[in-house]
């Protein structure tokens, strides 16, 4: 992940994941369902929760699924990013 310092935090109050490049931290929820269905809420009102928590922005989350028009809304609202498993470098 290039100059990303990134460790696992065992799912801490909803991060499961966290970085700090140039004094941003950000942390992460990844989303991993064995059945192929949309990504929903929960991932979001967790990495809210965890952003809060670990004084972070931005907060994302990662799936390899397309996400719920309400998981959208949501992080629209909450400014979380939704994010498919493919494209966490950009963070």
């Amino acid at each position: 992940m290039g100059l990303l310092s990134y460790f696992l935090l065992c799912g801490h109050q909803g991060n499961h994941g966290r970085y700090v490049r140039g004094g941003v931290k950000a942390v992460i929820q990844c989303k991993l369902s064995s059945k192929p269905k949309p990504a929903g809420n929960v991932a979001d009102q967790q990495i809210i929760a965890g952003r809060v928590c670990a004084r972070a922005d931005p907060a994302a989350v990662a799936s390899p699924s397309p996400f719920t028009q309400s998981a959208r809304q949501l992080a629209a609202s909450a400014g979380v990013l939704l994010l498919l498993h493919s494209e966490i470098d950009v963070l």
